[in-house]
């Protein structure tokens, strides 16, 4: 349809059709994996936190006096 700038009824169906043809969840919602397929989200988009790297000291046991 013709641009309006509202995010209306047939904005979402049409962002509804565009998550399913490009294979995410068609909730017709803006979010981080939808973003970064358009081009407009970063790297890490819709990905976890990250995780801490292991530490190599070991962890003092609760059941030893110090």
């Amino acid at each position: 349809g013709e641009p309006n700038g509202k995010w209306d009824d047939a904005t979402v169906e049409a962002m509804k059709k565009y998550q399913d043809k490009n294979g995410l969840s068609p909730t017709g919602k803006i979010d981080a994996l939808t973003l970064h397929k358009l081009g407009l989200g970063s790297d890490t988009a819709g990905k976890g936190a990250p995780v801490p790297a292991a530490s190599s000291a070991p962890n003092p046991s609760p059941n030893t006096a110090q």
